[in-house]
């Protein structure tokens, strides 16, 4: 406030005092404009006498600043005694008034950082390589923005009104027909690069930079935001190159945590209502068929939900909800130890042996209540954010239970025991009802279930056994024998999780292993894709392809590039395999957008899909190089561990067969955002369909502050500040210029923009991860005894070459670091176990692929 009375003074004084000589018109100058920017910074150019107006005292004339010194510009311009001046700050002095030109010389012009010229590297130009890819598969042809989002009106107006920045709606980004950015095309002469100096880079990193005009190289960074708050100074002109990989982990971040919050707050108890309810239907069922037919069936089902409801009950008191740890069971709800201090004795010892072998989480031994089926208890371990706390572990353990146990339909003994399970839930008051609340929100956050589920089975139930489902009904073989026949004219699973029996072939996986899940596992694109890659769709019984790659999935979604190394990685030799990707490729491109997001997860597929397949008129001459297309493939990847981690317990794992202060600085740095639009945008997309997803469904109306309340604010601000980034990429690729806000906001904003995403969903974690490093195990061979682990470790630096207003300058960002490796199927790993074997630096070897772009 003193300083806007100090300013309105000044003004007055300095209209009074020097009008008094002003001409009858005014001029300043031939263009009769001035060419500086108020609030912003200007440097005094000139080293003679300059006037200057310091207050009620009039003009002092005097020598003021120093010629090449930096002052901001507070207000103005005001013509006064046809010049141009400008109210300022420099050094100590605020309040004085200083011209623009004095004797028609100019005396202060925009401010201009100039940095140290380079210095010459005897480094030789050798040309970027760049493959014709001519691949045996169809281009896939990428989907347009969604027209009909599933779960939300899209309205981003209504949804940015209470943000400070409001960016452009990222549905409608156009990106221009052809690039028109000024990125160098490689090779590049580091003699006339700035920086590279300070990014200390061997000879063999410094050839790679000067012939692709990017590098990667080795980080050890624990974090992200890290990277970009480190010693990278710009006050010295160096800029930041701002990766669609920071962006997407903070994906990543706000996800995974929205998901484990919903499941600590909400859902752990909605499954132990429907659970509990199940087991005392199941019970009273059992005691009412005992002597029957269905003696066996309601047995098994008691069984089977005396397991869940074990395996809950171990997290329970750690059932506790928001900042001040308020008991989430309320007075009237089931409470699993309850239950069970009540159950029958007979059924809670038939259930431990399968309790036991949850908790030990190896070996594989065939289920008991089902005929001649082996169950891969190794899944049972928790993995990912499940492991090391109380409540999700439990939650884990049972919902992996409800969600891989499958009452297979080529069994009718086994049919009637799911049947029995089914029973038990919709007649009980509301479990039902529970479970679908769970149902729900699980496929908005994940997919549909793959297997059949109470969705699937209750109508064909009601059409063959009758509303009543009685007892009567069900022992009525003719009954049975109908349903089963329905059973089979649904479509079948798309992704099996199973272990399947020596020698099975293709065309006996459906038989196997059609049937009913309580609570089944979900689909995912990337789940099929591996299924359908791996055998028995792909190789034969003496040369069978026991597990995917991570490379699948990006060749699927559309990188060519990702073909080439699949094939150097010998995928192509297994029959079937490039016929079924030709399949899925064409499946893929009739994907429009509403499909893509049809849940989260499909979203975030879609968000990975354009670093896989961009069009060639709007990319970089440097990123069309073999180079930057494999680094965009490891990015996909890197993120897709993530996907992976974050969803670990849900999406279903293919199972293959046979085989294996102060005043405002200048803008002195020029920061690059990665220019690919299309991520940024629809990163924005996403988090904005999930924040209004969650909500929607009522999940921030609570009286407690909670986890999940305050990850709605990092997915707003993640929102906002990827629709600006991808305003940004957009504008470098259709060579329009930046704006000086929006540089000024890459220098001092960006990095704390991130970490406060970060920092506000890890706030409510009690020991939150130190470093982004983590794994997750996305398939598995049990005939093999072998799971595919996909991971990251700590942060890279990347340096990219970019223009700028004193030409070419090096940046600096950060990017994942992938590791995809075998690991015995009884020794899957947590987190924890993966960041010991990251912090003693004893890594398994990187994709050899990266070769053309990264150096150690």
């Amino acid at each position: 406030m003193k300083r806007v009375i100090s300013l309105i003074v000044t003004l007055v004084a300095f209209t009074v005092v020097l009008s008094v000589n002003a001409q009858e018109t005014l001029t300043c100058g031939t263009a009769d404009a001035s060419q500086l920017v108020g609030e912003r910074h200007a440097q005094i150019v000139s080293g003679q006498t300059v006037p200057v107006y310091n207050g009620p005292n009039g003009l002092d004339v005097g020598d003021f600043g120093t010629e090449g010194e930096s002052i901001f510009l507070f207000d103005g311009p005001i013509c006064q005694d046809n010049r141009w001046w400008w109210h300022i700050a420099v050094g100590e002095f605020y309040d004085n008034w200083m011209p623009e030109t004095v004797n028609e010389i100019v005396v202060l012009e925009p401010y201009r950082f100039i940095p140290v010229a380079p210095i010459a590297f005897d480094i030789p130009m050798t040309d970027p390589v760049q493959s014709a890819l001519d691949i045996p598969l169809p281009t896939v042809q990428p989907a347009d923005n969604p027209t009909d989002i599933a779960f939300v009106d899209w309205d981003w107006d209504t949804y940015i009104a209470g943000q400070w920045y409001q960016p452009p709606d990222p549905m409608a980004l156009q990106l221009p027909d052809v690039y028109g950015g000024d990125l160098p095309v490689p090779p590049v002469n580091l003699n006339d690069v700035y920086f590279v100096e300070d990014a200390n880079l061997t000879q063999g990193q410094l050839a790679l930079l000067a012939q692709n005009g990017f590098v990667v190289v080795p980080g050890n960074v624990p974090q992200f935001d890290d990277i970009y708050r480190q010693e990278w100074d710009h006050t010295e002109g160096k800029g930041d190159f701002i990766t669609t990989d920071a962006l997407l982990h903070s994906l990543f971040l706000t996800y995974q945590n929205a998901l484990m919050f919903l499941e600590m707050n909400e859902l752990y108890g909605s499954v132990s209502q429907f659970v509990g309810e199940g087991y005392l239907g199941a019970e009273a069922q059992y005691q009412e068929a005992i002597g029957t037919a269905l003696e066996v069936p309601a047995r098994n089902a008691a069984i089977y939900y005396a397991v869940a409801l074990s395996l809950l009950a171990d997290g329970e008191s750690s059932y506790l909800i928001g900042y001040n740890q308020t008991p989430g069971f309320a007075e009237d709800d089931l409470i699993p130890s309850d239950i069970l201090a009540q159950a029958d004795p007979t059924i809670l010892e038939l259930a431990q042996p399968l309790i036991q072998m949850a908790l030990s989480a190896e070996g594989r031994i065939d289920v008991p209540i089902l005929d001649e089926y082996e169950e891969d208890f190794s899944q049972y371990k928790p993995r990912g954010y499940y492991a090391g706390n109380p409540l999700l572990e439990s939650y884990f353990r049972s919902m992996m239970w409800m969600g891989r146990i499958t009452f297979r339909a080529k069994s009718e003994t086994e049919t009637l025991s799911g049947l029995m399970v089914l029973r038990a839930l919709t007649q009980s008051s509301d479990g039902y009802q529970e479970w679908q609340k769970v149902a729900d929100v699980l496929n908005f956050m994940v997919g549909p279930m793959d297997d059949y589920s109470a969705t699937d089975y209750v109508p064909l139930v009601e059409k063959n056994f009758g509303n009543a489902f009685a007892f009567e009904s069900l022992s009525e073989s003719a009954n049975l024998t109908a349903f089963l026949a329905d059973v089979k004219e649904l479509p079948a699973p798309r992704v099996n999780s199973i272990p399947l029996p020596m020698g099975i072939e293709a065309d006996q996986v459906d038989e196997f292993t059609r049937g009913f899940r309580l609570f089944g596992q979900r689909f995912t694109l990337d789940g099929y894709i591996m299924q359908q890659l791996i055998y028995p769709e792909v190789g034969t019984q003496q040369e069978s392809r026991a597990l995917p790659l991570g490379l699948d999935v990006a060749t699927a979604l559309g990188s060519d590039m990702a073909y080439l190394l699949a094939d150097d990685a010998g995928a192509t030799a297994y029959e079937n395999y490039t016929e079924n990707l030709v399949d899925l490729r064409e499946e893929i491109s009739g994907m429009d957008g509403n499909a893509w997001l049809e849940n989260i997860y499909g979203g975030w597929l879609w968000a990975l899909q354009p670093l896989l397949v961009r069009d060639a008129d709007t990319i970089p001459p440097m990123m069309q190089t073999d180079a930057w297309k494999r680094k965009d493939i490891h990015t996909a990847l890197g993120n897709w561990t993530e996907l992976k981690h974050a969803t670990l317990l849900y999406a279903e794992q293919p199972m293959g067969g046979l085989g294996g202060g102060g005043l405002e600085p200048p803008v002195i740095s020029t920061s690059y955002v990665e220019p690919n639009p299309l991520v940024f945008a629809r990163i924005a997309i996403v988090a904005t369909t999930l924040n209004q997803g969650l909500e929607s469904r009522g999940f921030y109306d609570t009286n407690e502050f909670t986890g999940l309340t305050s990850t709605s604010g990092a997915l707003d601000s993640l929102a906002v500040l990827s629709a600006r980034l991808a305003e940004i990429a957009r504008r470098e690729v259709a060579g329009e210029p930046v704006s000086y806000e929006d540089l000024y906001w890459m220098q001092e904003s960006f990095d704390e923009n991130l970490w406060y995403i970060r920092y506000t969903v890890e706030e409510w974690v009690t020991n939150p991860p130190e470093n982004v490093a983590l794994i997750a195990d996305v398939a598995s061979n049990a005939t093999a005894q072998t799971a595919l682990e996909e991971a990251i470790g700590l942060v890279d630096y990347i340096y990219v070459i970019v223009n700028g207003p004193n030409g070419y300058h090096v940046t600096r960002g950060g990017v994942y670091s992938y590791y995809e490796f075998v690991q015995p199927i009884d020794q899957r790993m947590t987190d924890d176990e993966w960041r010991a074997v990251v912090a003693s630096g004893d890594l398994p070897a990187r994709p050899d692929w990266i070769d053309l772009y990264f150096s150690e």
